[in-house]
């Protein structure tokens, strides 16, 4: 996955990861799995629903079985991205599975406008492989849904928030790294636990210091990180 940078409205850089061609079609493909089974019981039931009618109708109702089905069939492949991806944060089950997630531009989560947009291009569009032709030719990966919406596909839990030294001089450490109310309560659990950890207080230093590292990018200047810890609560 190549790298980009979006400037919050906090003006903090936040650095994502762009998923790559492999990634986005492994998770579309689980997701089609999993339409393809639910339009497979879907046919089932309309032939079952057919075949036990009374033979009298037969024609009536096998005429309004297979219209329910082909607006059904419609509706699951256009609305089980829209659905999905509003309720699971730009996300549906082949993402989860992969670990991306779909964002606007500006590093915003996605609206419902969004993502009828770029659905209502998937199916109309894109799922005729004009959408997989334009992300091998361009080198932001985005199918032409994602450029009329303004989305992006990005790696799920794989970006940076980037202390931005030119925001200005006298921003400190805390002003320039937002982090989770769950991050801060592991920060607190360290602190009020320093004491009793004894000797593993280190090792849990450490640990925190590889996961906070990992996900937030300090300033490269000499600090404590002990103490830059109790600056982010």
């Amino acid at each position: 996955m190549d790298k980009f940078e979006v400037v919050s409205p906090e003006n903090i850089e936040i650095e994502y990861s762009r998923a790559g061609l492999g990634s986005r079609a492994a998770a579309v493909m689980i997701d089609y799995l999993i339409q393809w089974t639910v339009q497979l019981i879907l046919l089932l039931s309309v032939f079952f629903f057919v075949f036990k009618a009374d033979t009298s109708n037969l024609e009536e109702n096998f005429g309004w079985a297979i219209g329910i089905f082909l607006v059904v069939f419609w509706g699951i492949n256009y609305l089980y991205f829209i659905i999905l991806e509003g309720i699971m944060n730009g996300s549906t089950p082949g993402k989860r599975v992969l670990k991306l997630r779909t964002i606007r531009n500006n590093g915003m989560p996605i609206t419902l406008k969004h993502s009828l947009v770029r659905n209502l291009f998937r199916v109309i569009i894109d799922n005729y492989f004009v959408g997989v032709i334009m992300m091998f030719f361009r080198k932001d990966k985005k199918r032409l849904g994602d450029i009329i919406s303004s989305t992006v596909v990005v790696g799920e839990g794989e970006e940076i928030l980037v202390y931005n030294k030119n925001l200005g001089e006298n921003l400190s450490l805390e002003n320039n790294i937002f982090i989770t109310e769950e991050e801060k309560e592991i920060i607190r659990d360290y602190f009020n636990r320093k004491e009793s950890l004894g000797e593993n207080s280190d090792k849990v230093l450490n640990d925190l210091m590889t996961y906070f590292k990992k996900h937030y990018q300090f300033p490269e200047e000499n600090y404590s990180f002990e103490e830059a810890l109790k600056k982010l609560l």
